[in-house]
């Protein structure tokens, strides 16, 4: 669960990363933009803008927030936001690649609720 503030500007959590963030799958959002974008940290506090993956046309991105987070196999990252919008992007595969970071670009945003829990899949398909 994730409370911003009134006109807070964009926060957001990178998922996979490394060492004090040097490396890792940022998703950022906007409520200003009403969008949901990933892109991909290249140093502590720097990000490059690739749009890896994205959402547009989020409204409520400045009210309470629920997201619910897979981290896959092959280093899918899968992102829920309220349950009504969805945005992907495959980060690293290193299994060295697994620190979790919050962050808000100003003001205070409550990240709250955080729950980790091992990802196993319910079942699989026989594809061949």
């Amino acid at each position: 669960t994730v409370k911003p503030p009134a006109g807070t500007k964009p926060f957001g959590l990178v998922f996979r990363g490394t060492g004090a963030c040097e490396s890792g799958a940022m998703l950022i959002l906007d409520p200003a933009k009403k969008r949901a974008v990933f892109d991909r940290v290249t140093g502590p506090g720097t990000h490059v803008e690739q749009g890896l993956g994205r959402c547009l046309g989020i409204d409520g991105l400045d009210r309470l927030i629920h997201l619910d987070v897979i981290l896959g196999p092959d280093g899918l990252v899968d992102v829920e936001i309220n349950g009504t919008h969805c945005v992907t992007t495959r980060a690293s595969k290193d299994p060295g690649s697994s620190r979790l970071f919050l962050f808000s670009e100003g003001g205070e945003v409550e990240f709250e609720n955080i729950e980790i829990r091992p990802w196993a899949p319910v079942a699989t398909m026989d594809r061949y």
